[in-house]
């Protein structure tokens, strides 16, 4: 059974005039306006066209773009919804530029890691200042990216450590 959880709020939209009330379902097929900036000031008809279109989960990504891009242009919406794609289109890649950046950066703090091990003139205490001083380089997720891999370091055999991080093939 479909959950529609429909709230006694009715949403204005700015200057229009036009009223429809803030959906939400658990299968996404009524979308809040404010989830997308670009359908304040929207008509009811034109939220609802939205909401079929980006409710089928078939359709390839290109032509749901175009018939995004078709209802944009038949509601008069085109510049504010190019407006939000290419804003969320950049975020994404700058996501994406950020996580390799920090996956980049781990990759030479366990190295550095690997040379306070392997240096055999440090004693112990040493060896672990060593690796506090680097540990409190990091920032929040790096910390927490940090102590996920050691804990798979420290408690998994090897193989399972290899074949978690893909780093050899999975026999299957």
């Amino acid at each position: 059974m479909k959950l529609l959880l429909l709230t006694s709020i009715v949403v204005y939209s700015a200057g229009t005039g036009t009223q429809y009330p803030a959906c939400v379902s658990n299968d996404g097929a009524n979308v809040r306006a404010s989830h997308y900036p670009f359908l304040r000031g929207a008509s009811w008809s034109a939220v609802n066209a939205f909401n079929e279109i980006i409710g089928k989960y078939n359709i390839t990504k290109e032509d749901r773009d175009e018939a995004l891009d078709k209802w944009a242009v038949d509601n008069d919406l085109l510049d504010v919804y190019r407006k939000y794609r290419t804003t969320v289109e950049s975020a994404r890649e700058e996501r994406r530029k950020a996580i390799l950046g920090t996956l980049d950066y781990l990759r030479g703090f366990f190295e550095k890691i690997g040379e306070l091990q392997a240096n055999k003139s440090y004693t112990c205490t040493q060896e672990s200042d060593g690796i506090r001083e680097l540990c409190s380089t990091l920032n929040f997720l790096e910390r927490r990216l940090v102590d996920t891999l050691m804990f798979a370091y420290r408690t998994g055999s090897s193989e399972k450590v290899k074949k978690a991080l893909r780093l050899v093939p999975d026999g299957n």
